[in-house]
């Protein structure tokens, strides 16, 4: 999965621990790249794409780096909580940005000194990220 952002990306360090949201198997799995977070409350660290633009689509893309969603711009909405699968979807302003199935929701942050881009859409792209707790 690739972060998309339909203006220049403008790097940032977190200032103070950002609040955020992934969608994972429930496995604990990342839903798109072969990576398990097996604990909770420890700071995991990759490296942060370049963005790359493609100026006839207006548009610029990142492929490295941990994706989450702003658990202010952005909400989750469970469309099937059974027990084998969850339909997960996240909302932007009542636009749908994925469609998860057998997923569950883990809650993060972005540590302080994290280096990260966020779109207009309340995706984050980052180069650490820290689970905090698994569940919705």
């Amino acid at each position: 999965m690739c972060w998309e952002s339909h203006s220049i990306p403008e790097l940032k360090i977190a200032s103070e621990d950002i609040p955020v949201f992934k969608v994972v198997k429930k496995d604990h799995s990342a839903y798109y790249q072969p990576f398990y977070y097996y604990s909770l409350n420890m700071v995991y660290t990759t490296n942060l794409g370049t963005p790359l633009g493609y100026i006839w689509m207006c548009q610029y893309q990142i492929n490295e780096g941990f994706h989450s969603y702003s658990t202010e711009k952005c909400k989750v909405i469970t469309l099937n909580g059974d027990s084998i699968n969850t339909y997960i979807s996240v909302l932007y302003n009542n636009i749908r940005l994925d469609h998860y199935v057998n997923a569950t929701v883990m809650k993060c942050v972005i540590p302080k000194g994290a280096q990260y881009y966020l779109n207009n859409r309340g995706e984050y792209v980052s180069n650490k990220i820290k689970p905090i707790c698994v569940g919705q």
